[in-house]
Formats: C-alpha cells, structure tokens, sequence
C-alpha cells in the first residue's frame, strides 16, 4: 500500500520543525514515522515555500498515474492531506479521477479552502 501524505501549510511555510502558537509542534516526522509502523509506503516531501498548489497537485498525480501504470492497484493508493495538503489532495483527485483510489481529507473547512474551491 502506497500512501501520499501532503502536510498542512505550516509546513510549507516554516519547514519541518513548525510550531503554531495555536495548535502547537506541528511533528511532521512522527506522522511519517507513525504511518510507515502501520505498513504503508510512505511518499512525502517538504513542500517548498510559495509552492503553487496546482502545479504540486499535477506532480503527485503524476506518481500516482507512474504506480498504477506500474501495475499497483488503485485500491492501495492512499493520498492524505491535511489543511492546505487537503486543498491539494482534492485538486488529485481531479486529476486521477479514479474511484477506487482513497482520500483522506482533514482540517479542510477554512476560509482558504472556501475561497479556493469556488474559483
């Protein structure tokens, strides 16, 4: 099972080591760390700064597009976005359009998120 994880815009932002004085250490090696235990083939990079979301979304689906001509079944590929990751992870499965790949979609209800999907 290969699984997509696109971190929350914090990230982006501050790098890997980002503390929001809202929410606190953002630990984004422990949740790669915590889902590579659990199993999975975990593909995950630092966004640069400035990253435009759709551009990203095209090269992520890219890979996916590269496993499943691999012959990975849709059905083990996950793509796991949080906040702004789950802006992206939508915009992928735009692309994908393949309904048997899974999504998971969390911290997505902000007023970014609302803005961005009404273009």
């Amino acid at each position: 099972k290969y699984l997509f994880y696109l971190h929350g815009g914090i990230v982006q932002d501050e790098g890997i080591h980002a503390v929001s004085e809202y929410y606190g250490p953002y630990e984004y090696l422990s949740i790669l760390d915590s889902l590579k235990s659990k199993g999975f083939n975990v593909i995950s990079e630092r966004r640069p700064k400035g990253t435009d979301e759709e551009i990203y979304a095209g090269k992520v689906a890219g890979q996916i597009d590269t496993l499943l001509g691999g012959g990975v079944p849709p059905e083990n590929i996950i793509v796991v976005g949080a906040s702004q990751g789950a802006n992206i992870a939508v915009e992928i499965a735009h692309r994908i359009k393949k309904s048997t790949v899974k999504y998971v979609l969390m911290g997505l209800c902000t007023e970014y998120s609302i803005n961005y999907f009404s273009k």
